[in-house]
């Protein structure tokens, strides 16, 4: 793998309406400088992509992906992926911009694995899905169109999407009360948006108006984990995709990911991983893990 001195993030296309849809084909692009792609990079978009025929493959934050007809896949913004893989596609590729999503919606989607949703659409579901692709599409092309129209069927999609996913992982929600869910929601989206910066619990309790005995409990009670565990994970979660991604040195992502003593973060990812950076890094050409 070519690795860079860092993931490159590639902003939203300048479309109208900020949503960038089309056909899929074989030579399909959603971006200008459509050459970045072709490395391992982020958005500051979701994208989608609706597979009909053929076959698409993704490296995706840690995952390989293998989309076959009538896959769908919905990226959220900031997640690292390379598409590595494309033969004989037919569909849908859409990339929109994340302020046209309502954000009951995005925290929705915090609740997925990773802010990924990978669907298998079964034969009752996929013509309501190309309907809605299809209307979006035609409304972006018309001049004129009235931009809360096009938001709204955007967001019907999204939902649409976010309740498919639910079905393959019904457990996810069922046994939760409504409070605990909305403050881990909420904690794990502070998380990802200032892990970088700020590693106590106590700092994520105060911007929510709760103790920070009040959050691990309900942490615990959720997710049987605390709020240090899920900081960590989402520290190493960065640091594994830099180790693969990018040619940073082990002392550099460190300092990186705000821990100035390297040896205390080599020890943490190594109690983490079960293995050292320097390791993780040689055995990981690629992306591990399959789905």
């Amino acid at each position: 793998m070519n690795k860079k001195a860092s993931i490159q993030l590639l902003a939203m296309p300048m479309q109208r309406y900020g949503i960038s849809i089309s056909p899929m084909l074989a030579d399909f692009y959603m971006l200008e400088n459509a050459e970045l792609t072709e490395t391992p990079h982020r958005h500051d978009f979701y994208s989608m992509f609706l597979l009909e025929d053929g076959v698409l493959e993704f490296d995706a934050d840690l995952q390989h992906l293998t989309l076959m007809p009538t896959s769908l896949l919905l990226l959220s913004a900031g997640l690292v992926h390379q598409c590595t893989r494309m033969q004989n596609i037919k569909g849908w590729v859409m990339a929109f911009d994340t302020k046209h999503i309502e954000q009951p919606a995005q925290i929705a989607l915090q609740n997925f694995a990773q802010q990924i949703l990978f669907i298998s659409l079964n034969p009752a579901d996929l013509p309501l899905i190309k309907n809605l692709l299809e209307a979006i599409y035609q409304s972006v092309k018309t001049t004129g169109t009235d931009y809360y129209l096009i938001k709204s069927m955007l967001n019907t999609l999204f939902y649409k999407l976010l309740d498919l996913g639910r079905t393959n992982q019904p457990q996810a929600d069922a046994p939760l009360l409504v409070r605990p869910v909305a403050i881990t929601r909420q904690f794990l989206g502070l998380v990802k948006q200032h892990y970088l910066l700020q590693k106590k619990p106590s700092w994520y309790a105060e911007q929510m108006s709760i103790s920070t005995g009040y959050l691990n409990d309900t942490l615990k009670a959720a997710t049987g984990m605390a709020a240090t565990y899920h900081l960590q994970q989402e520290v190493i979660a960065e640091a594994q995709r830099l180790l693969l991604y990018t040619s940073k040195s082990v002392k550099q992502i460190a300092m990186y990911l705000g821990y100035p003593d390297y040896k205390y973060f080599i020890r943490l990812f190594t109690k983490t991983v079960k293995t050292s950076p320097a390791k993780f890094r040689e055995q990981g050409s690629a992306p591990p893990g399959a789905n």
